[in-house]
């Protein structure tokens, strides 16, 4: 857990960070990154008409690239052109607001992809995750050599 003016201060670091790709590089770097998670656990781009909280994706969410979404969510506190681009086609109601503050919807499953630790109270987070859906996916970054 993080206090609330550190969590602030990241989110500008994340904002200088993020923006320092462009729209082409990110989608083409995320869809790597995301295919190697999706792999890793045997799961597929096509989510078969599930519904996704994705939580804290920055600019390029995972759901950005699945098909087949069912009216879905992503919570990110800090919105992006890039991240309304990448969800503008698709049933993906975006909320503006730290997942701390937010009253999750019920969905088939959550995603949270490598965001806990940026997180002002993850315990919290995980408890709304787990009132949510049935089927939390936790995905970190992993040199496994797989």
């Amino acid at each position: 857990m993080i206090q609330k003016d550190a969590w602030e201060r990241a989110q500008i670091k994340e904002q200088i960070l993020n923006g320092t790709m462009s729209f082409e590089d990110g989608q083409n770097h995320f869809r790597i990154v995301y295919g190697h998670y999706f792999d890793f656990i045997e799961a597929k781009f096509d989510l078969e008409n599930k519904s996704i909280i994705e939580i804290g994706p920055a600019n390029f969410p995972a759901l950005h690239f699945c098909t087949n979404i069912k009216q879905s969510y992503i919570i990110e506190p800090t919105i992006t052109q890039h991240l309304i681009d990448c969800i503008k086609k698709k049933p993906i109601s975006l909320i503006g607001l730290p997942a701390e503050d937010v009253n999750f919807p019920y969905v088939d499953e959550v995603w949270l992809f490598n965001i806990l630790q940026h997180t002002i109270n993850p315990d919290l987070i995980i408890k709304k995750a787990k009132k949510s859906a049935k089927v939390i996916r936790f995905f970190e970054p992993i040199e496994a050599g797989i």
